[in-house]
């Protein structure tokens, strides 16, 4: 497993990217054309004194211990933000419990579909209430007003 660290940013909150050898993974990369499947947020939590992942998975979004995302990841890389994202965690801590959006990423499958054919498809079956990982980074970098995340599609 490769696991690359960088800090160099004024805050805590850190933005993972992973990926591994699981069919989801593997279909993710194939319909977005990325070399990672998965996106999380890391920080160290003054409550549990441990690094700790938000993330969106199957269950849902949950808080896990950072060492979890290692587990089955062939490669994790930590960016730092370079700009305050302090209100993105108070962000994304609005989505905790909330269900994972298995249907917006089916639909995402229609919108990858559409880029082939270089037209811009809007995701037919995105849930208002759901998500899944990337999308809830793309809100919480929203929420904070985060320099060109005006421009990232959260779904």
């Amino acid at each position: 497993m490769t696991y690359h660290k960088k800090k160099d940013g004024p805050t805590q909150v850190q933005i993972g990217f992973s990926t591994s050898n699981s069919f989801i993974s593997k279909a993710i990369r194939f319909f977005t054309n990325a070399e990672v499947s998965h996106v999380f947020l890391t920080y160290h939590d003054p409550i549990y004194n441990r690094d700790v992942t938000l993330e969106a998975l199957p269950n849902g979004m949950v808080i896990n211990h950072f060492n979890s995302c290692l587990q089955d990841a062939t490669f994790v890389y930590l960016v730092t933000p370079k700009y305050d994202v302090s209100k993105l965690l108070e962000a994304a801590g609005e989505w905790l419990g909330s269900k994972y959006d298995y249907p917006g990423l089916l639909g995402f499958i229609i919108v990858s579909i559409g880029r082939y054919f270089k037209k811009k498809w809007k995701n037919p079956l995105q849930a208002s209430k759901a998500m899944f990982c990337s999308e809830s980074v793309v809100k919480g970098l929203q929420a904070c007003n985060y320099p060109g995340s005006n421009l990232l599609e959260s779904g």
